[in-house]
């Protein structure tokens, strides 16, 4: 028996709706897609506001599956659904940018360099954070699942041929992510 694989969905969008390129890591996956959004929504910190959704639906994705043996695998999926508990890091896909989330001039803060080591990916940026605090401090009591990570070059040591990505602004799972200075 021959199973045949459904061509893929055309999607047609609400007036309400957008379309937006997204990269979301995983602590074994770098997925890159595009999710169907309301225009409100300001997806390079959506995850970090009250319409966060469960799920991830990403439509066009390409998957790149990191595994212990052998070089990294690529998939192509028409659709492709990612549990919000399992991402670690996403961003918009460059030349795509929501404003930055913070007033550059609000007193009394300050940007502070930090590299997150996200499974094999490296991502080298600033954290903002009070003028009076470390990062260490800050992160002890921030109570938000997900945190801004701004200027980022994104990389990873296990893929030489891998070019360096880079996002004005990305979201990190403050708990799934080890932070050096």
């Amino acid at each position: 028996m021959t199973s045949q694989i459904p061509e893929p969905k055309e999607h047609s969008l609400a007036p309400d709706e957008k379309i937006s390129r997204i990269m979301v890591y995983t602590p074994n996956n770098l997925i890159r897609g595009e999710v169907i959004t309301k225009q409100i929504i300001r997806v390079s910190t959506w995850l970090r506001s009250t319409m966060a959704p469960h799920h991830l639906y990403l439509h066009n994705a390409q998957v790149l599956i990191l595994g212990n043996a052998g070089s990294p695998q690529t998939l192509s999926l028409s659709e492709f659904i990612i549990p919000v508990s399992l991402v670690t890091a996403y961003h918009l896909v460059l030349p795509a940018q929501d404003p930055m989330d913070y007033d550059a001039n609000e007193p009394n803060r300050k940007m502070e360099a930090a590299t997150l080591f996200i499974g094999s990916f490296r991502f080298k940026g600033y954290i903002r954070i009070s003028s009076q605090s470390t990062i260490e401090k800050h992160l002890d009591i921030s109570k938000e699942p997900f945190m801004s990570f701004y200027d980022v070059e994104i990389t990873n040591p296990s893929i030489p041929a891998m070019a360096t990505i880079k996002a004005p602004l990305a979201l990190f799972r403050q708990n799934s992510v080890m932070v050096g200075k």
